[in-house]
């Protein structure tokens, strides 16, 4: 299997090691329902007028992004974090709207990667 753009599939290999297909499959499945749920918090509320808690939540998706091998996703919420922290100012609707794409685009290469195992 290839690593993608937006998702390596190799990274959670490396970091378990030698684990089973079922686990590695079970924490990919965790993670895109993490990113549903950042998805679902991004288009219900007014995070986008919010600087703080959006800083918070990039934080806590860009970690668990880092660890599964979205590097690209992860790079993004690292700068939105950045950059939200220095200037508390809100975002407008293109920034809001790359968010949720680039949320999409890693949950589509990490669940194709999954159906490729099957």
């Amino acid at each position: 299997m290839v690593a993608t753009e937006y998702f390596n599939c190799y990274r959670l290999q490396e970091v378990l090691g030698s684990c089973n297909n079922s686990i590695l499959e079970r924490l990919y499945t965790l993670y895109i329902g993490q990113l549903d749920d950042f998805i679902t918090l991004l288009n219900s509320s007014s995070l986008h007028e919010d600087p703080v808690e959006l800083a918070s939540l990039a934080h806590r998706y860009k970690s668990s992004s880092r660890n599964v091998g979205a590097d690209l996703l992860a790079d993004f919420l690292e700068q939105l974090e950045s950059s939200l922290a220095e200037s508390r100012t809100s975002i407008d609707a293109i920034e809001f709207n790359m968010i949720i794409a680039m949320c999409n685009k890693t949950k589509e290469s990490v669940q194709k990667h999954m159906n490729s195992k099957s």
